[in-house]
């Protein structure tokens, strides 16, 4: 998967995004101890929700055997402790998908919402970040591809021989994929590779087929070595891959708003 850590930062810079030092002291700090506490395999910065009156960093833990089984955790701006965040419900995430507006940054603060049946349902903030951060990861998680392949057990693992994408390569969003579970890969998927169809290699669905078109901006950094996408659906996330070399990465900053007009922009 993507995932930012704080050797990412030159990355970051060179896309014209950052965190501010205090930010970077700590999650130096907090996150080590978080894995500790817990055992976690792995551990790395989500992101950041902006809110109004205060702002949630959020952190994801994952195991290289089991990448998809994920685990997220919030910090607030005041640098407390990781807090897990809660699991979400089939019913809260068809209520409160579609709220537009900002968070609050208080966790406590409860939304209310009316349900498909005609039901008010009421969440807190929290369960909204859950949400919110679910859809995120869903949406926009990217990979490049032969950075993972489905193994002779069908487990989809980390490609130890993933050397990184050409300049030629990292031109096409059909070199990146959507790092998504249990995702059927249809005729369009297989068509648009032509002849460069590897079947333990392509398992995942590409950044091209998105719709619109204009989903994904692309641009290059640091004199063509580093390939950077930015998502228009979800403004704020950012990835990056530095060619020939296996490194790559993603994190999400911005207000948790999710552009609804991309299609009327298109």
């Amino acid at each position: 998967m993507s995932f930012f850590d704080l050797a990412d930062l030159p990355y970051l810079q060179a896309a014209g995004t950052t965190l501010d030092q205090e930010e970077r002291a700590s999650l130096a700090v907090s996150l080590p101890v978080k894995q500790n506490q817990e055992r976690l395999p792995n551990i790395a910065l989500w992101g950041k929700i902006q809110g109004v009156s205060g702002d949630y960093l959020v952190a994801q833990s994952w195991s290289d055997d089991a990448p998809f089984e994920r685990k997220f955790y919030y910090q607030r701006g005041d640098r407390a402790q990781w807090l897990q965040l809660p699991e979400v419900s089939t019913e809260d995430l068809e209520t409160f998908a579609p709220l537009g507006e900002r968070f609050k940054g208080d966790p406590a603060f409860e939304i209310t919402a009316s349900a498909a049946n005609g039901e008010t349902r009421t969440i807190n903030e929290e369960k909204r970040l859950a949400i919110v951060v679910m859809l995120i990861t869903y949406d926009l998680q990217t990979v490049p591809r032969g950075a993972y392949y489905r193994d002779s057990t069908s487990r989809i693992v980390r490609n130890p021989a993933y050397a990184g994408l050409s300049e030629s390569e990292a031109l096409s969003l059909t070199n990146f994929y959507h790092f998504q579970p249990n995702v059927d890969i249809n005729e369009k998927s297989i068509s648009e590779r032509s002849g460069t169809y590897v079947e333990s290699l392509d398992i995942f669905r590409s950044l091209a087929q998105d719709r619109p078109i204009e989903t994904w901006s692309s641009q290059q950094a640091d004199n063509g070595r580093i390939r950077l996408l930015r998502s228009r659906q979800w403004p704020g996330y950012l990835f990056w891959a530095v060619l020939g070399t296996p490194k790559f990465g993603g994190l999400y900053v911005g207000t948790g708003v999710r552009n609804n007009d991309l299609g009327f922009m298109a």
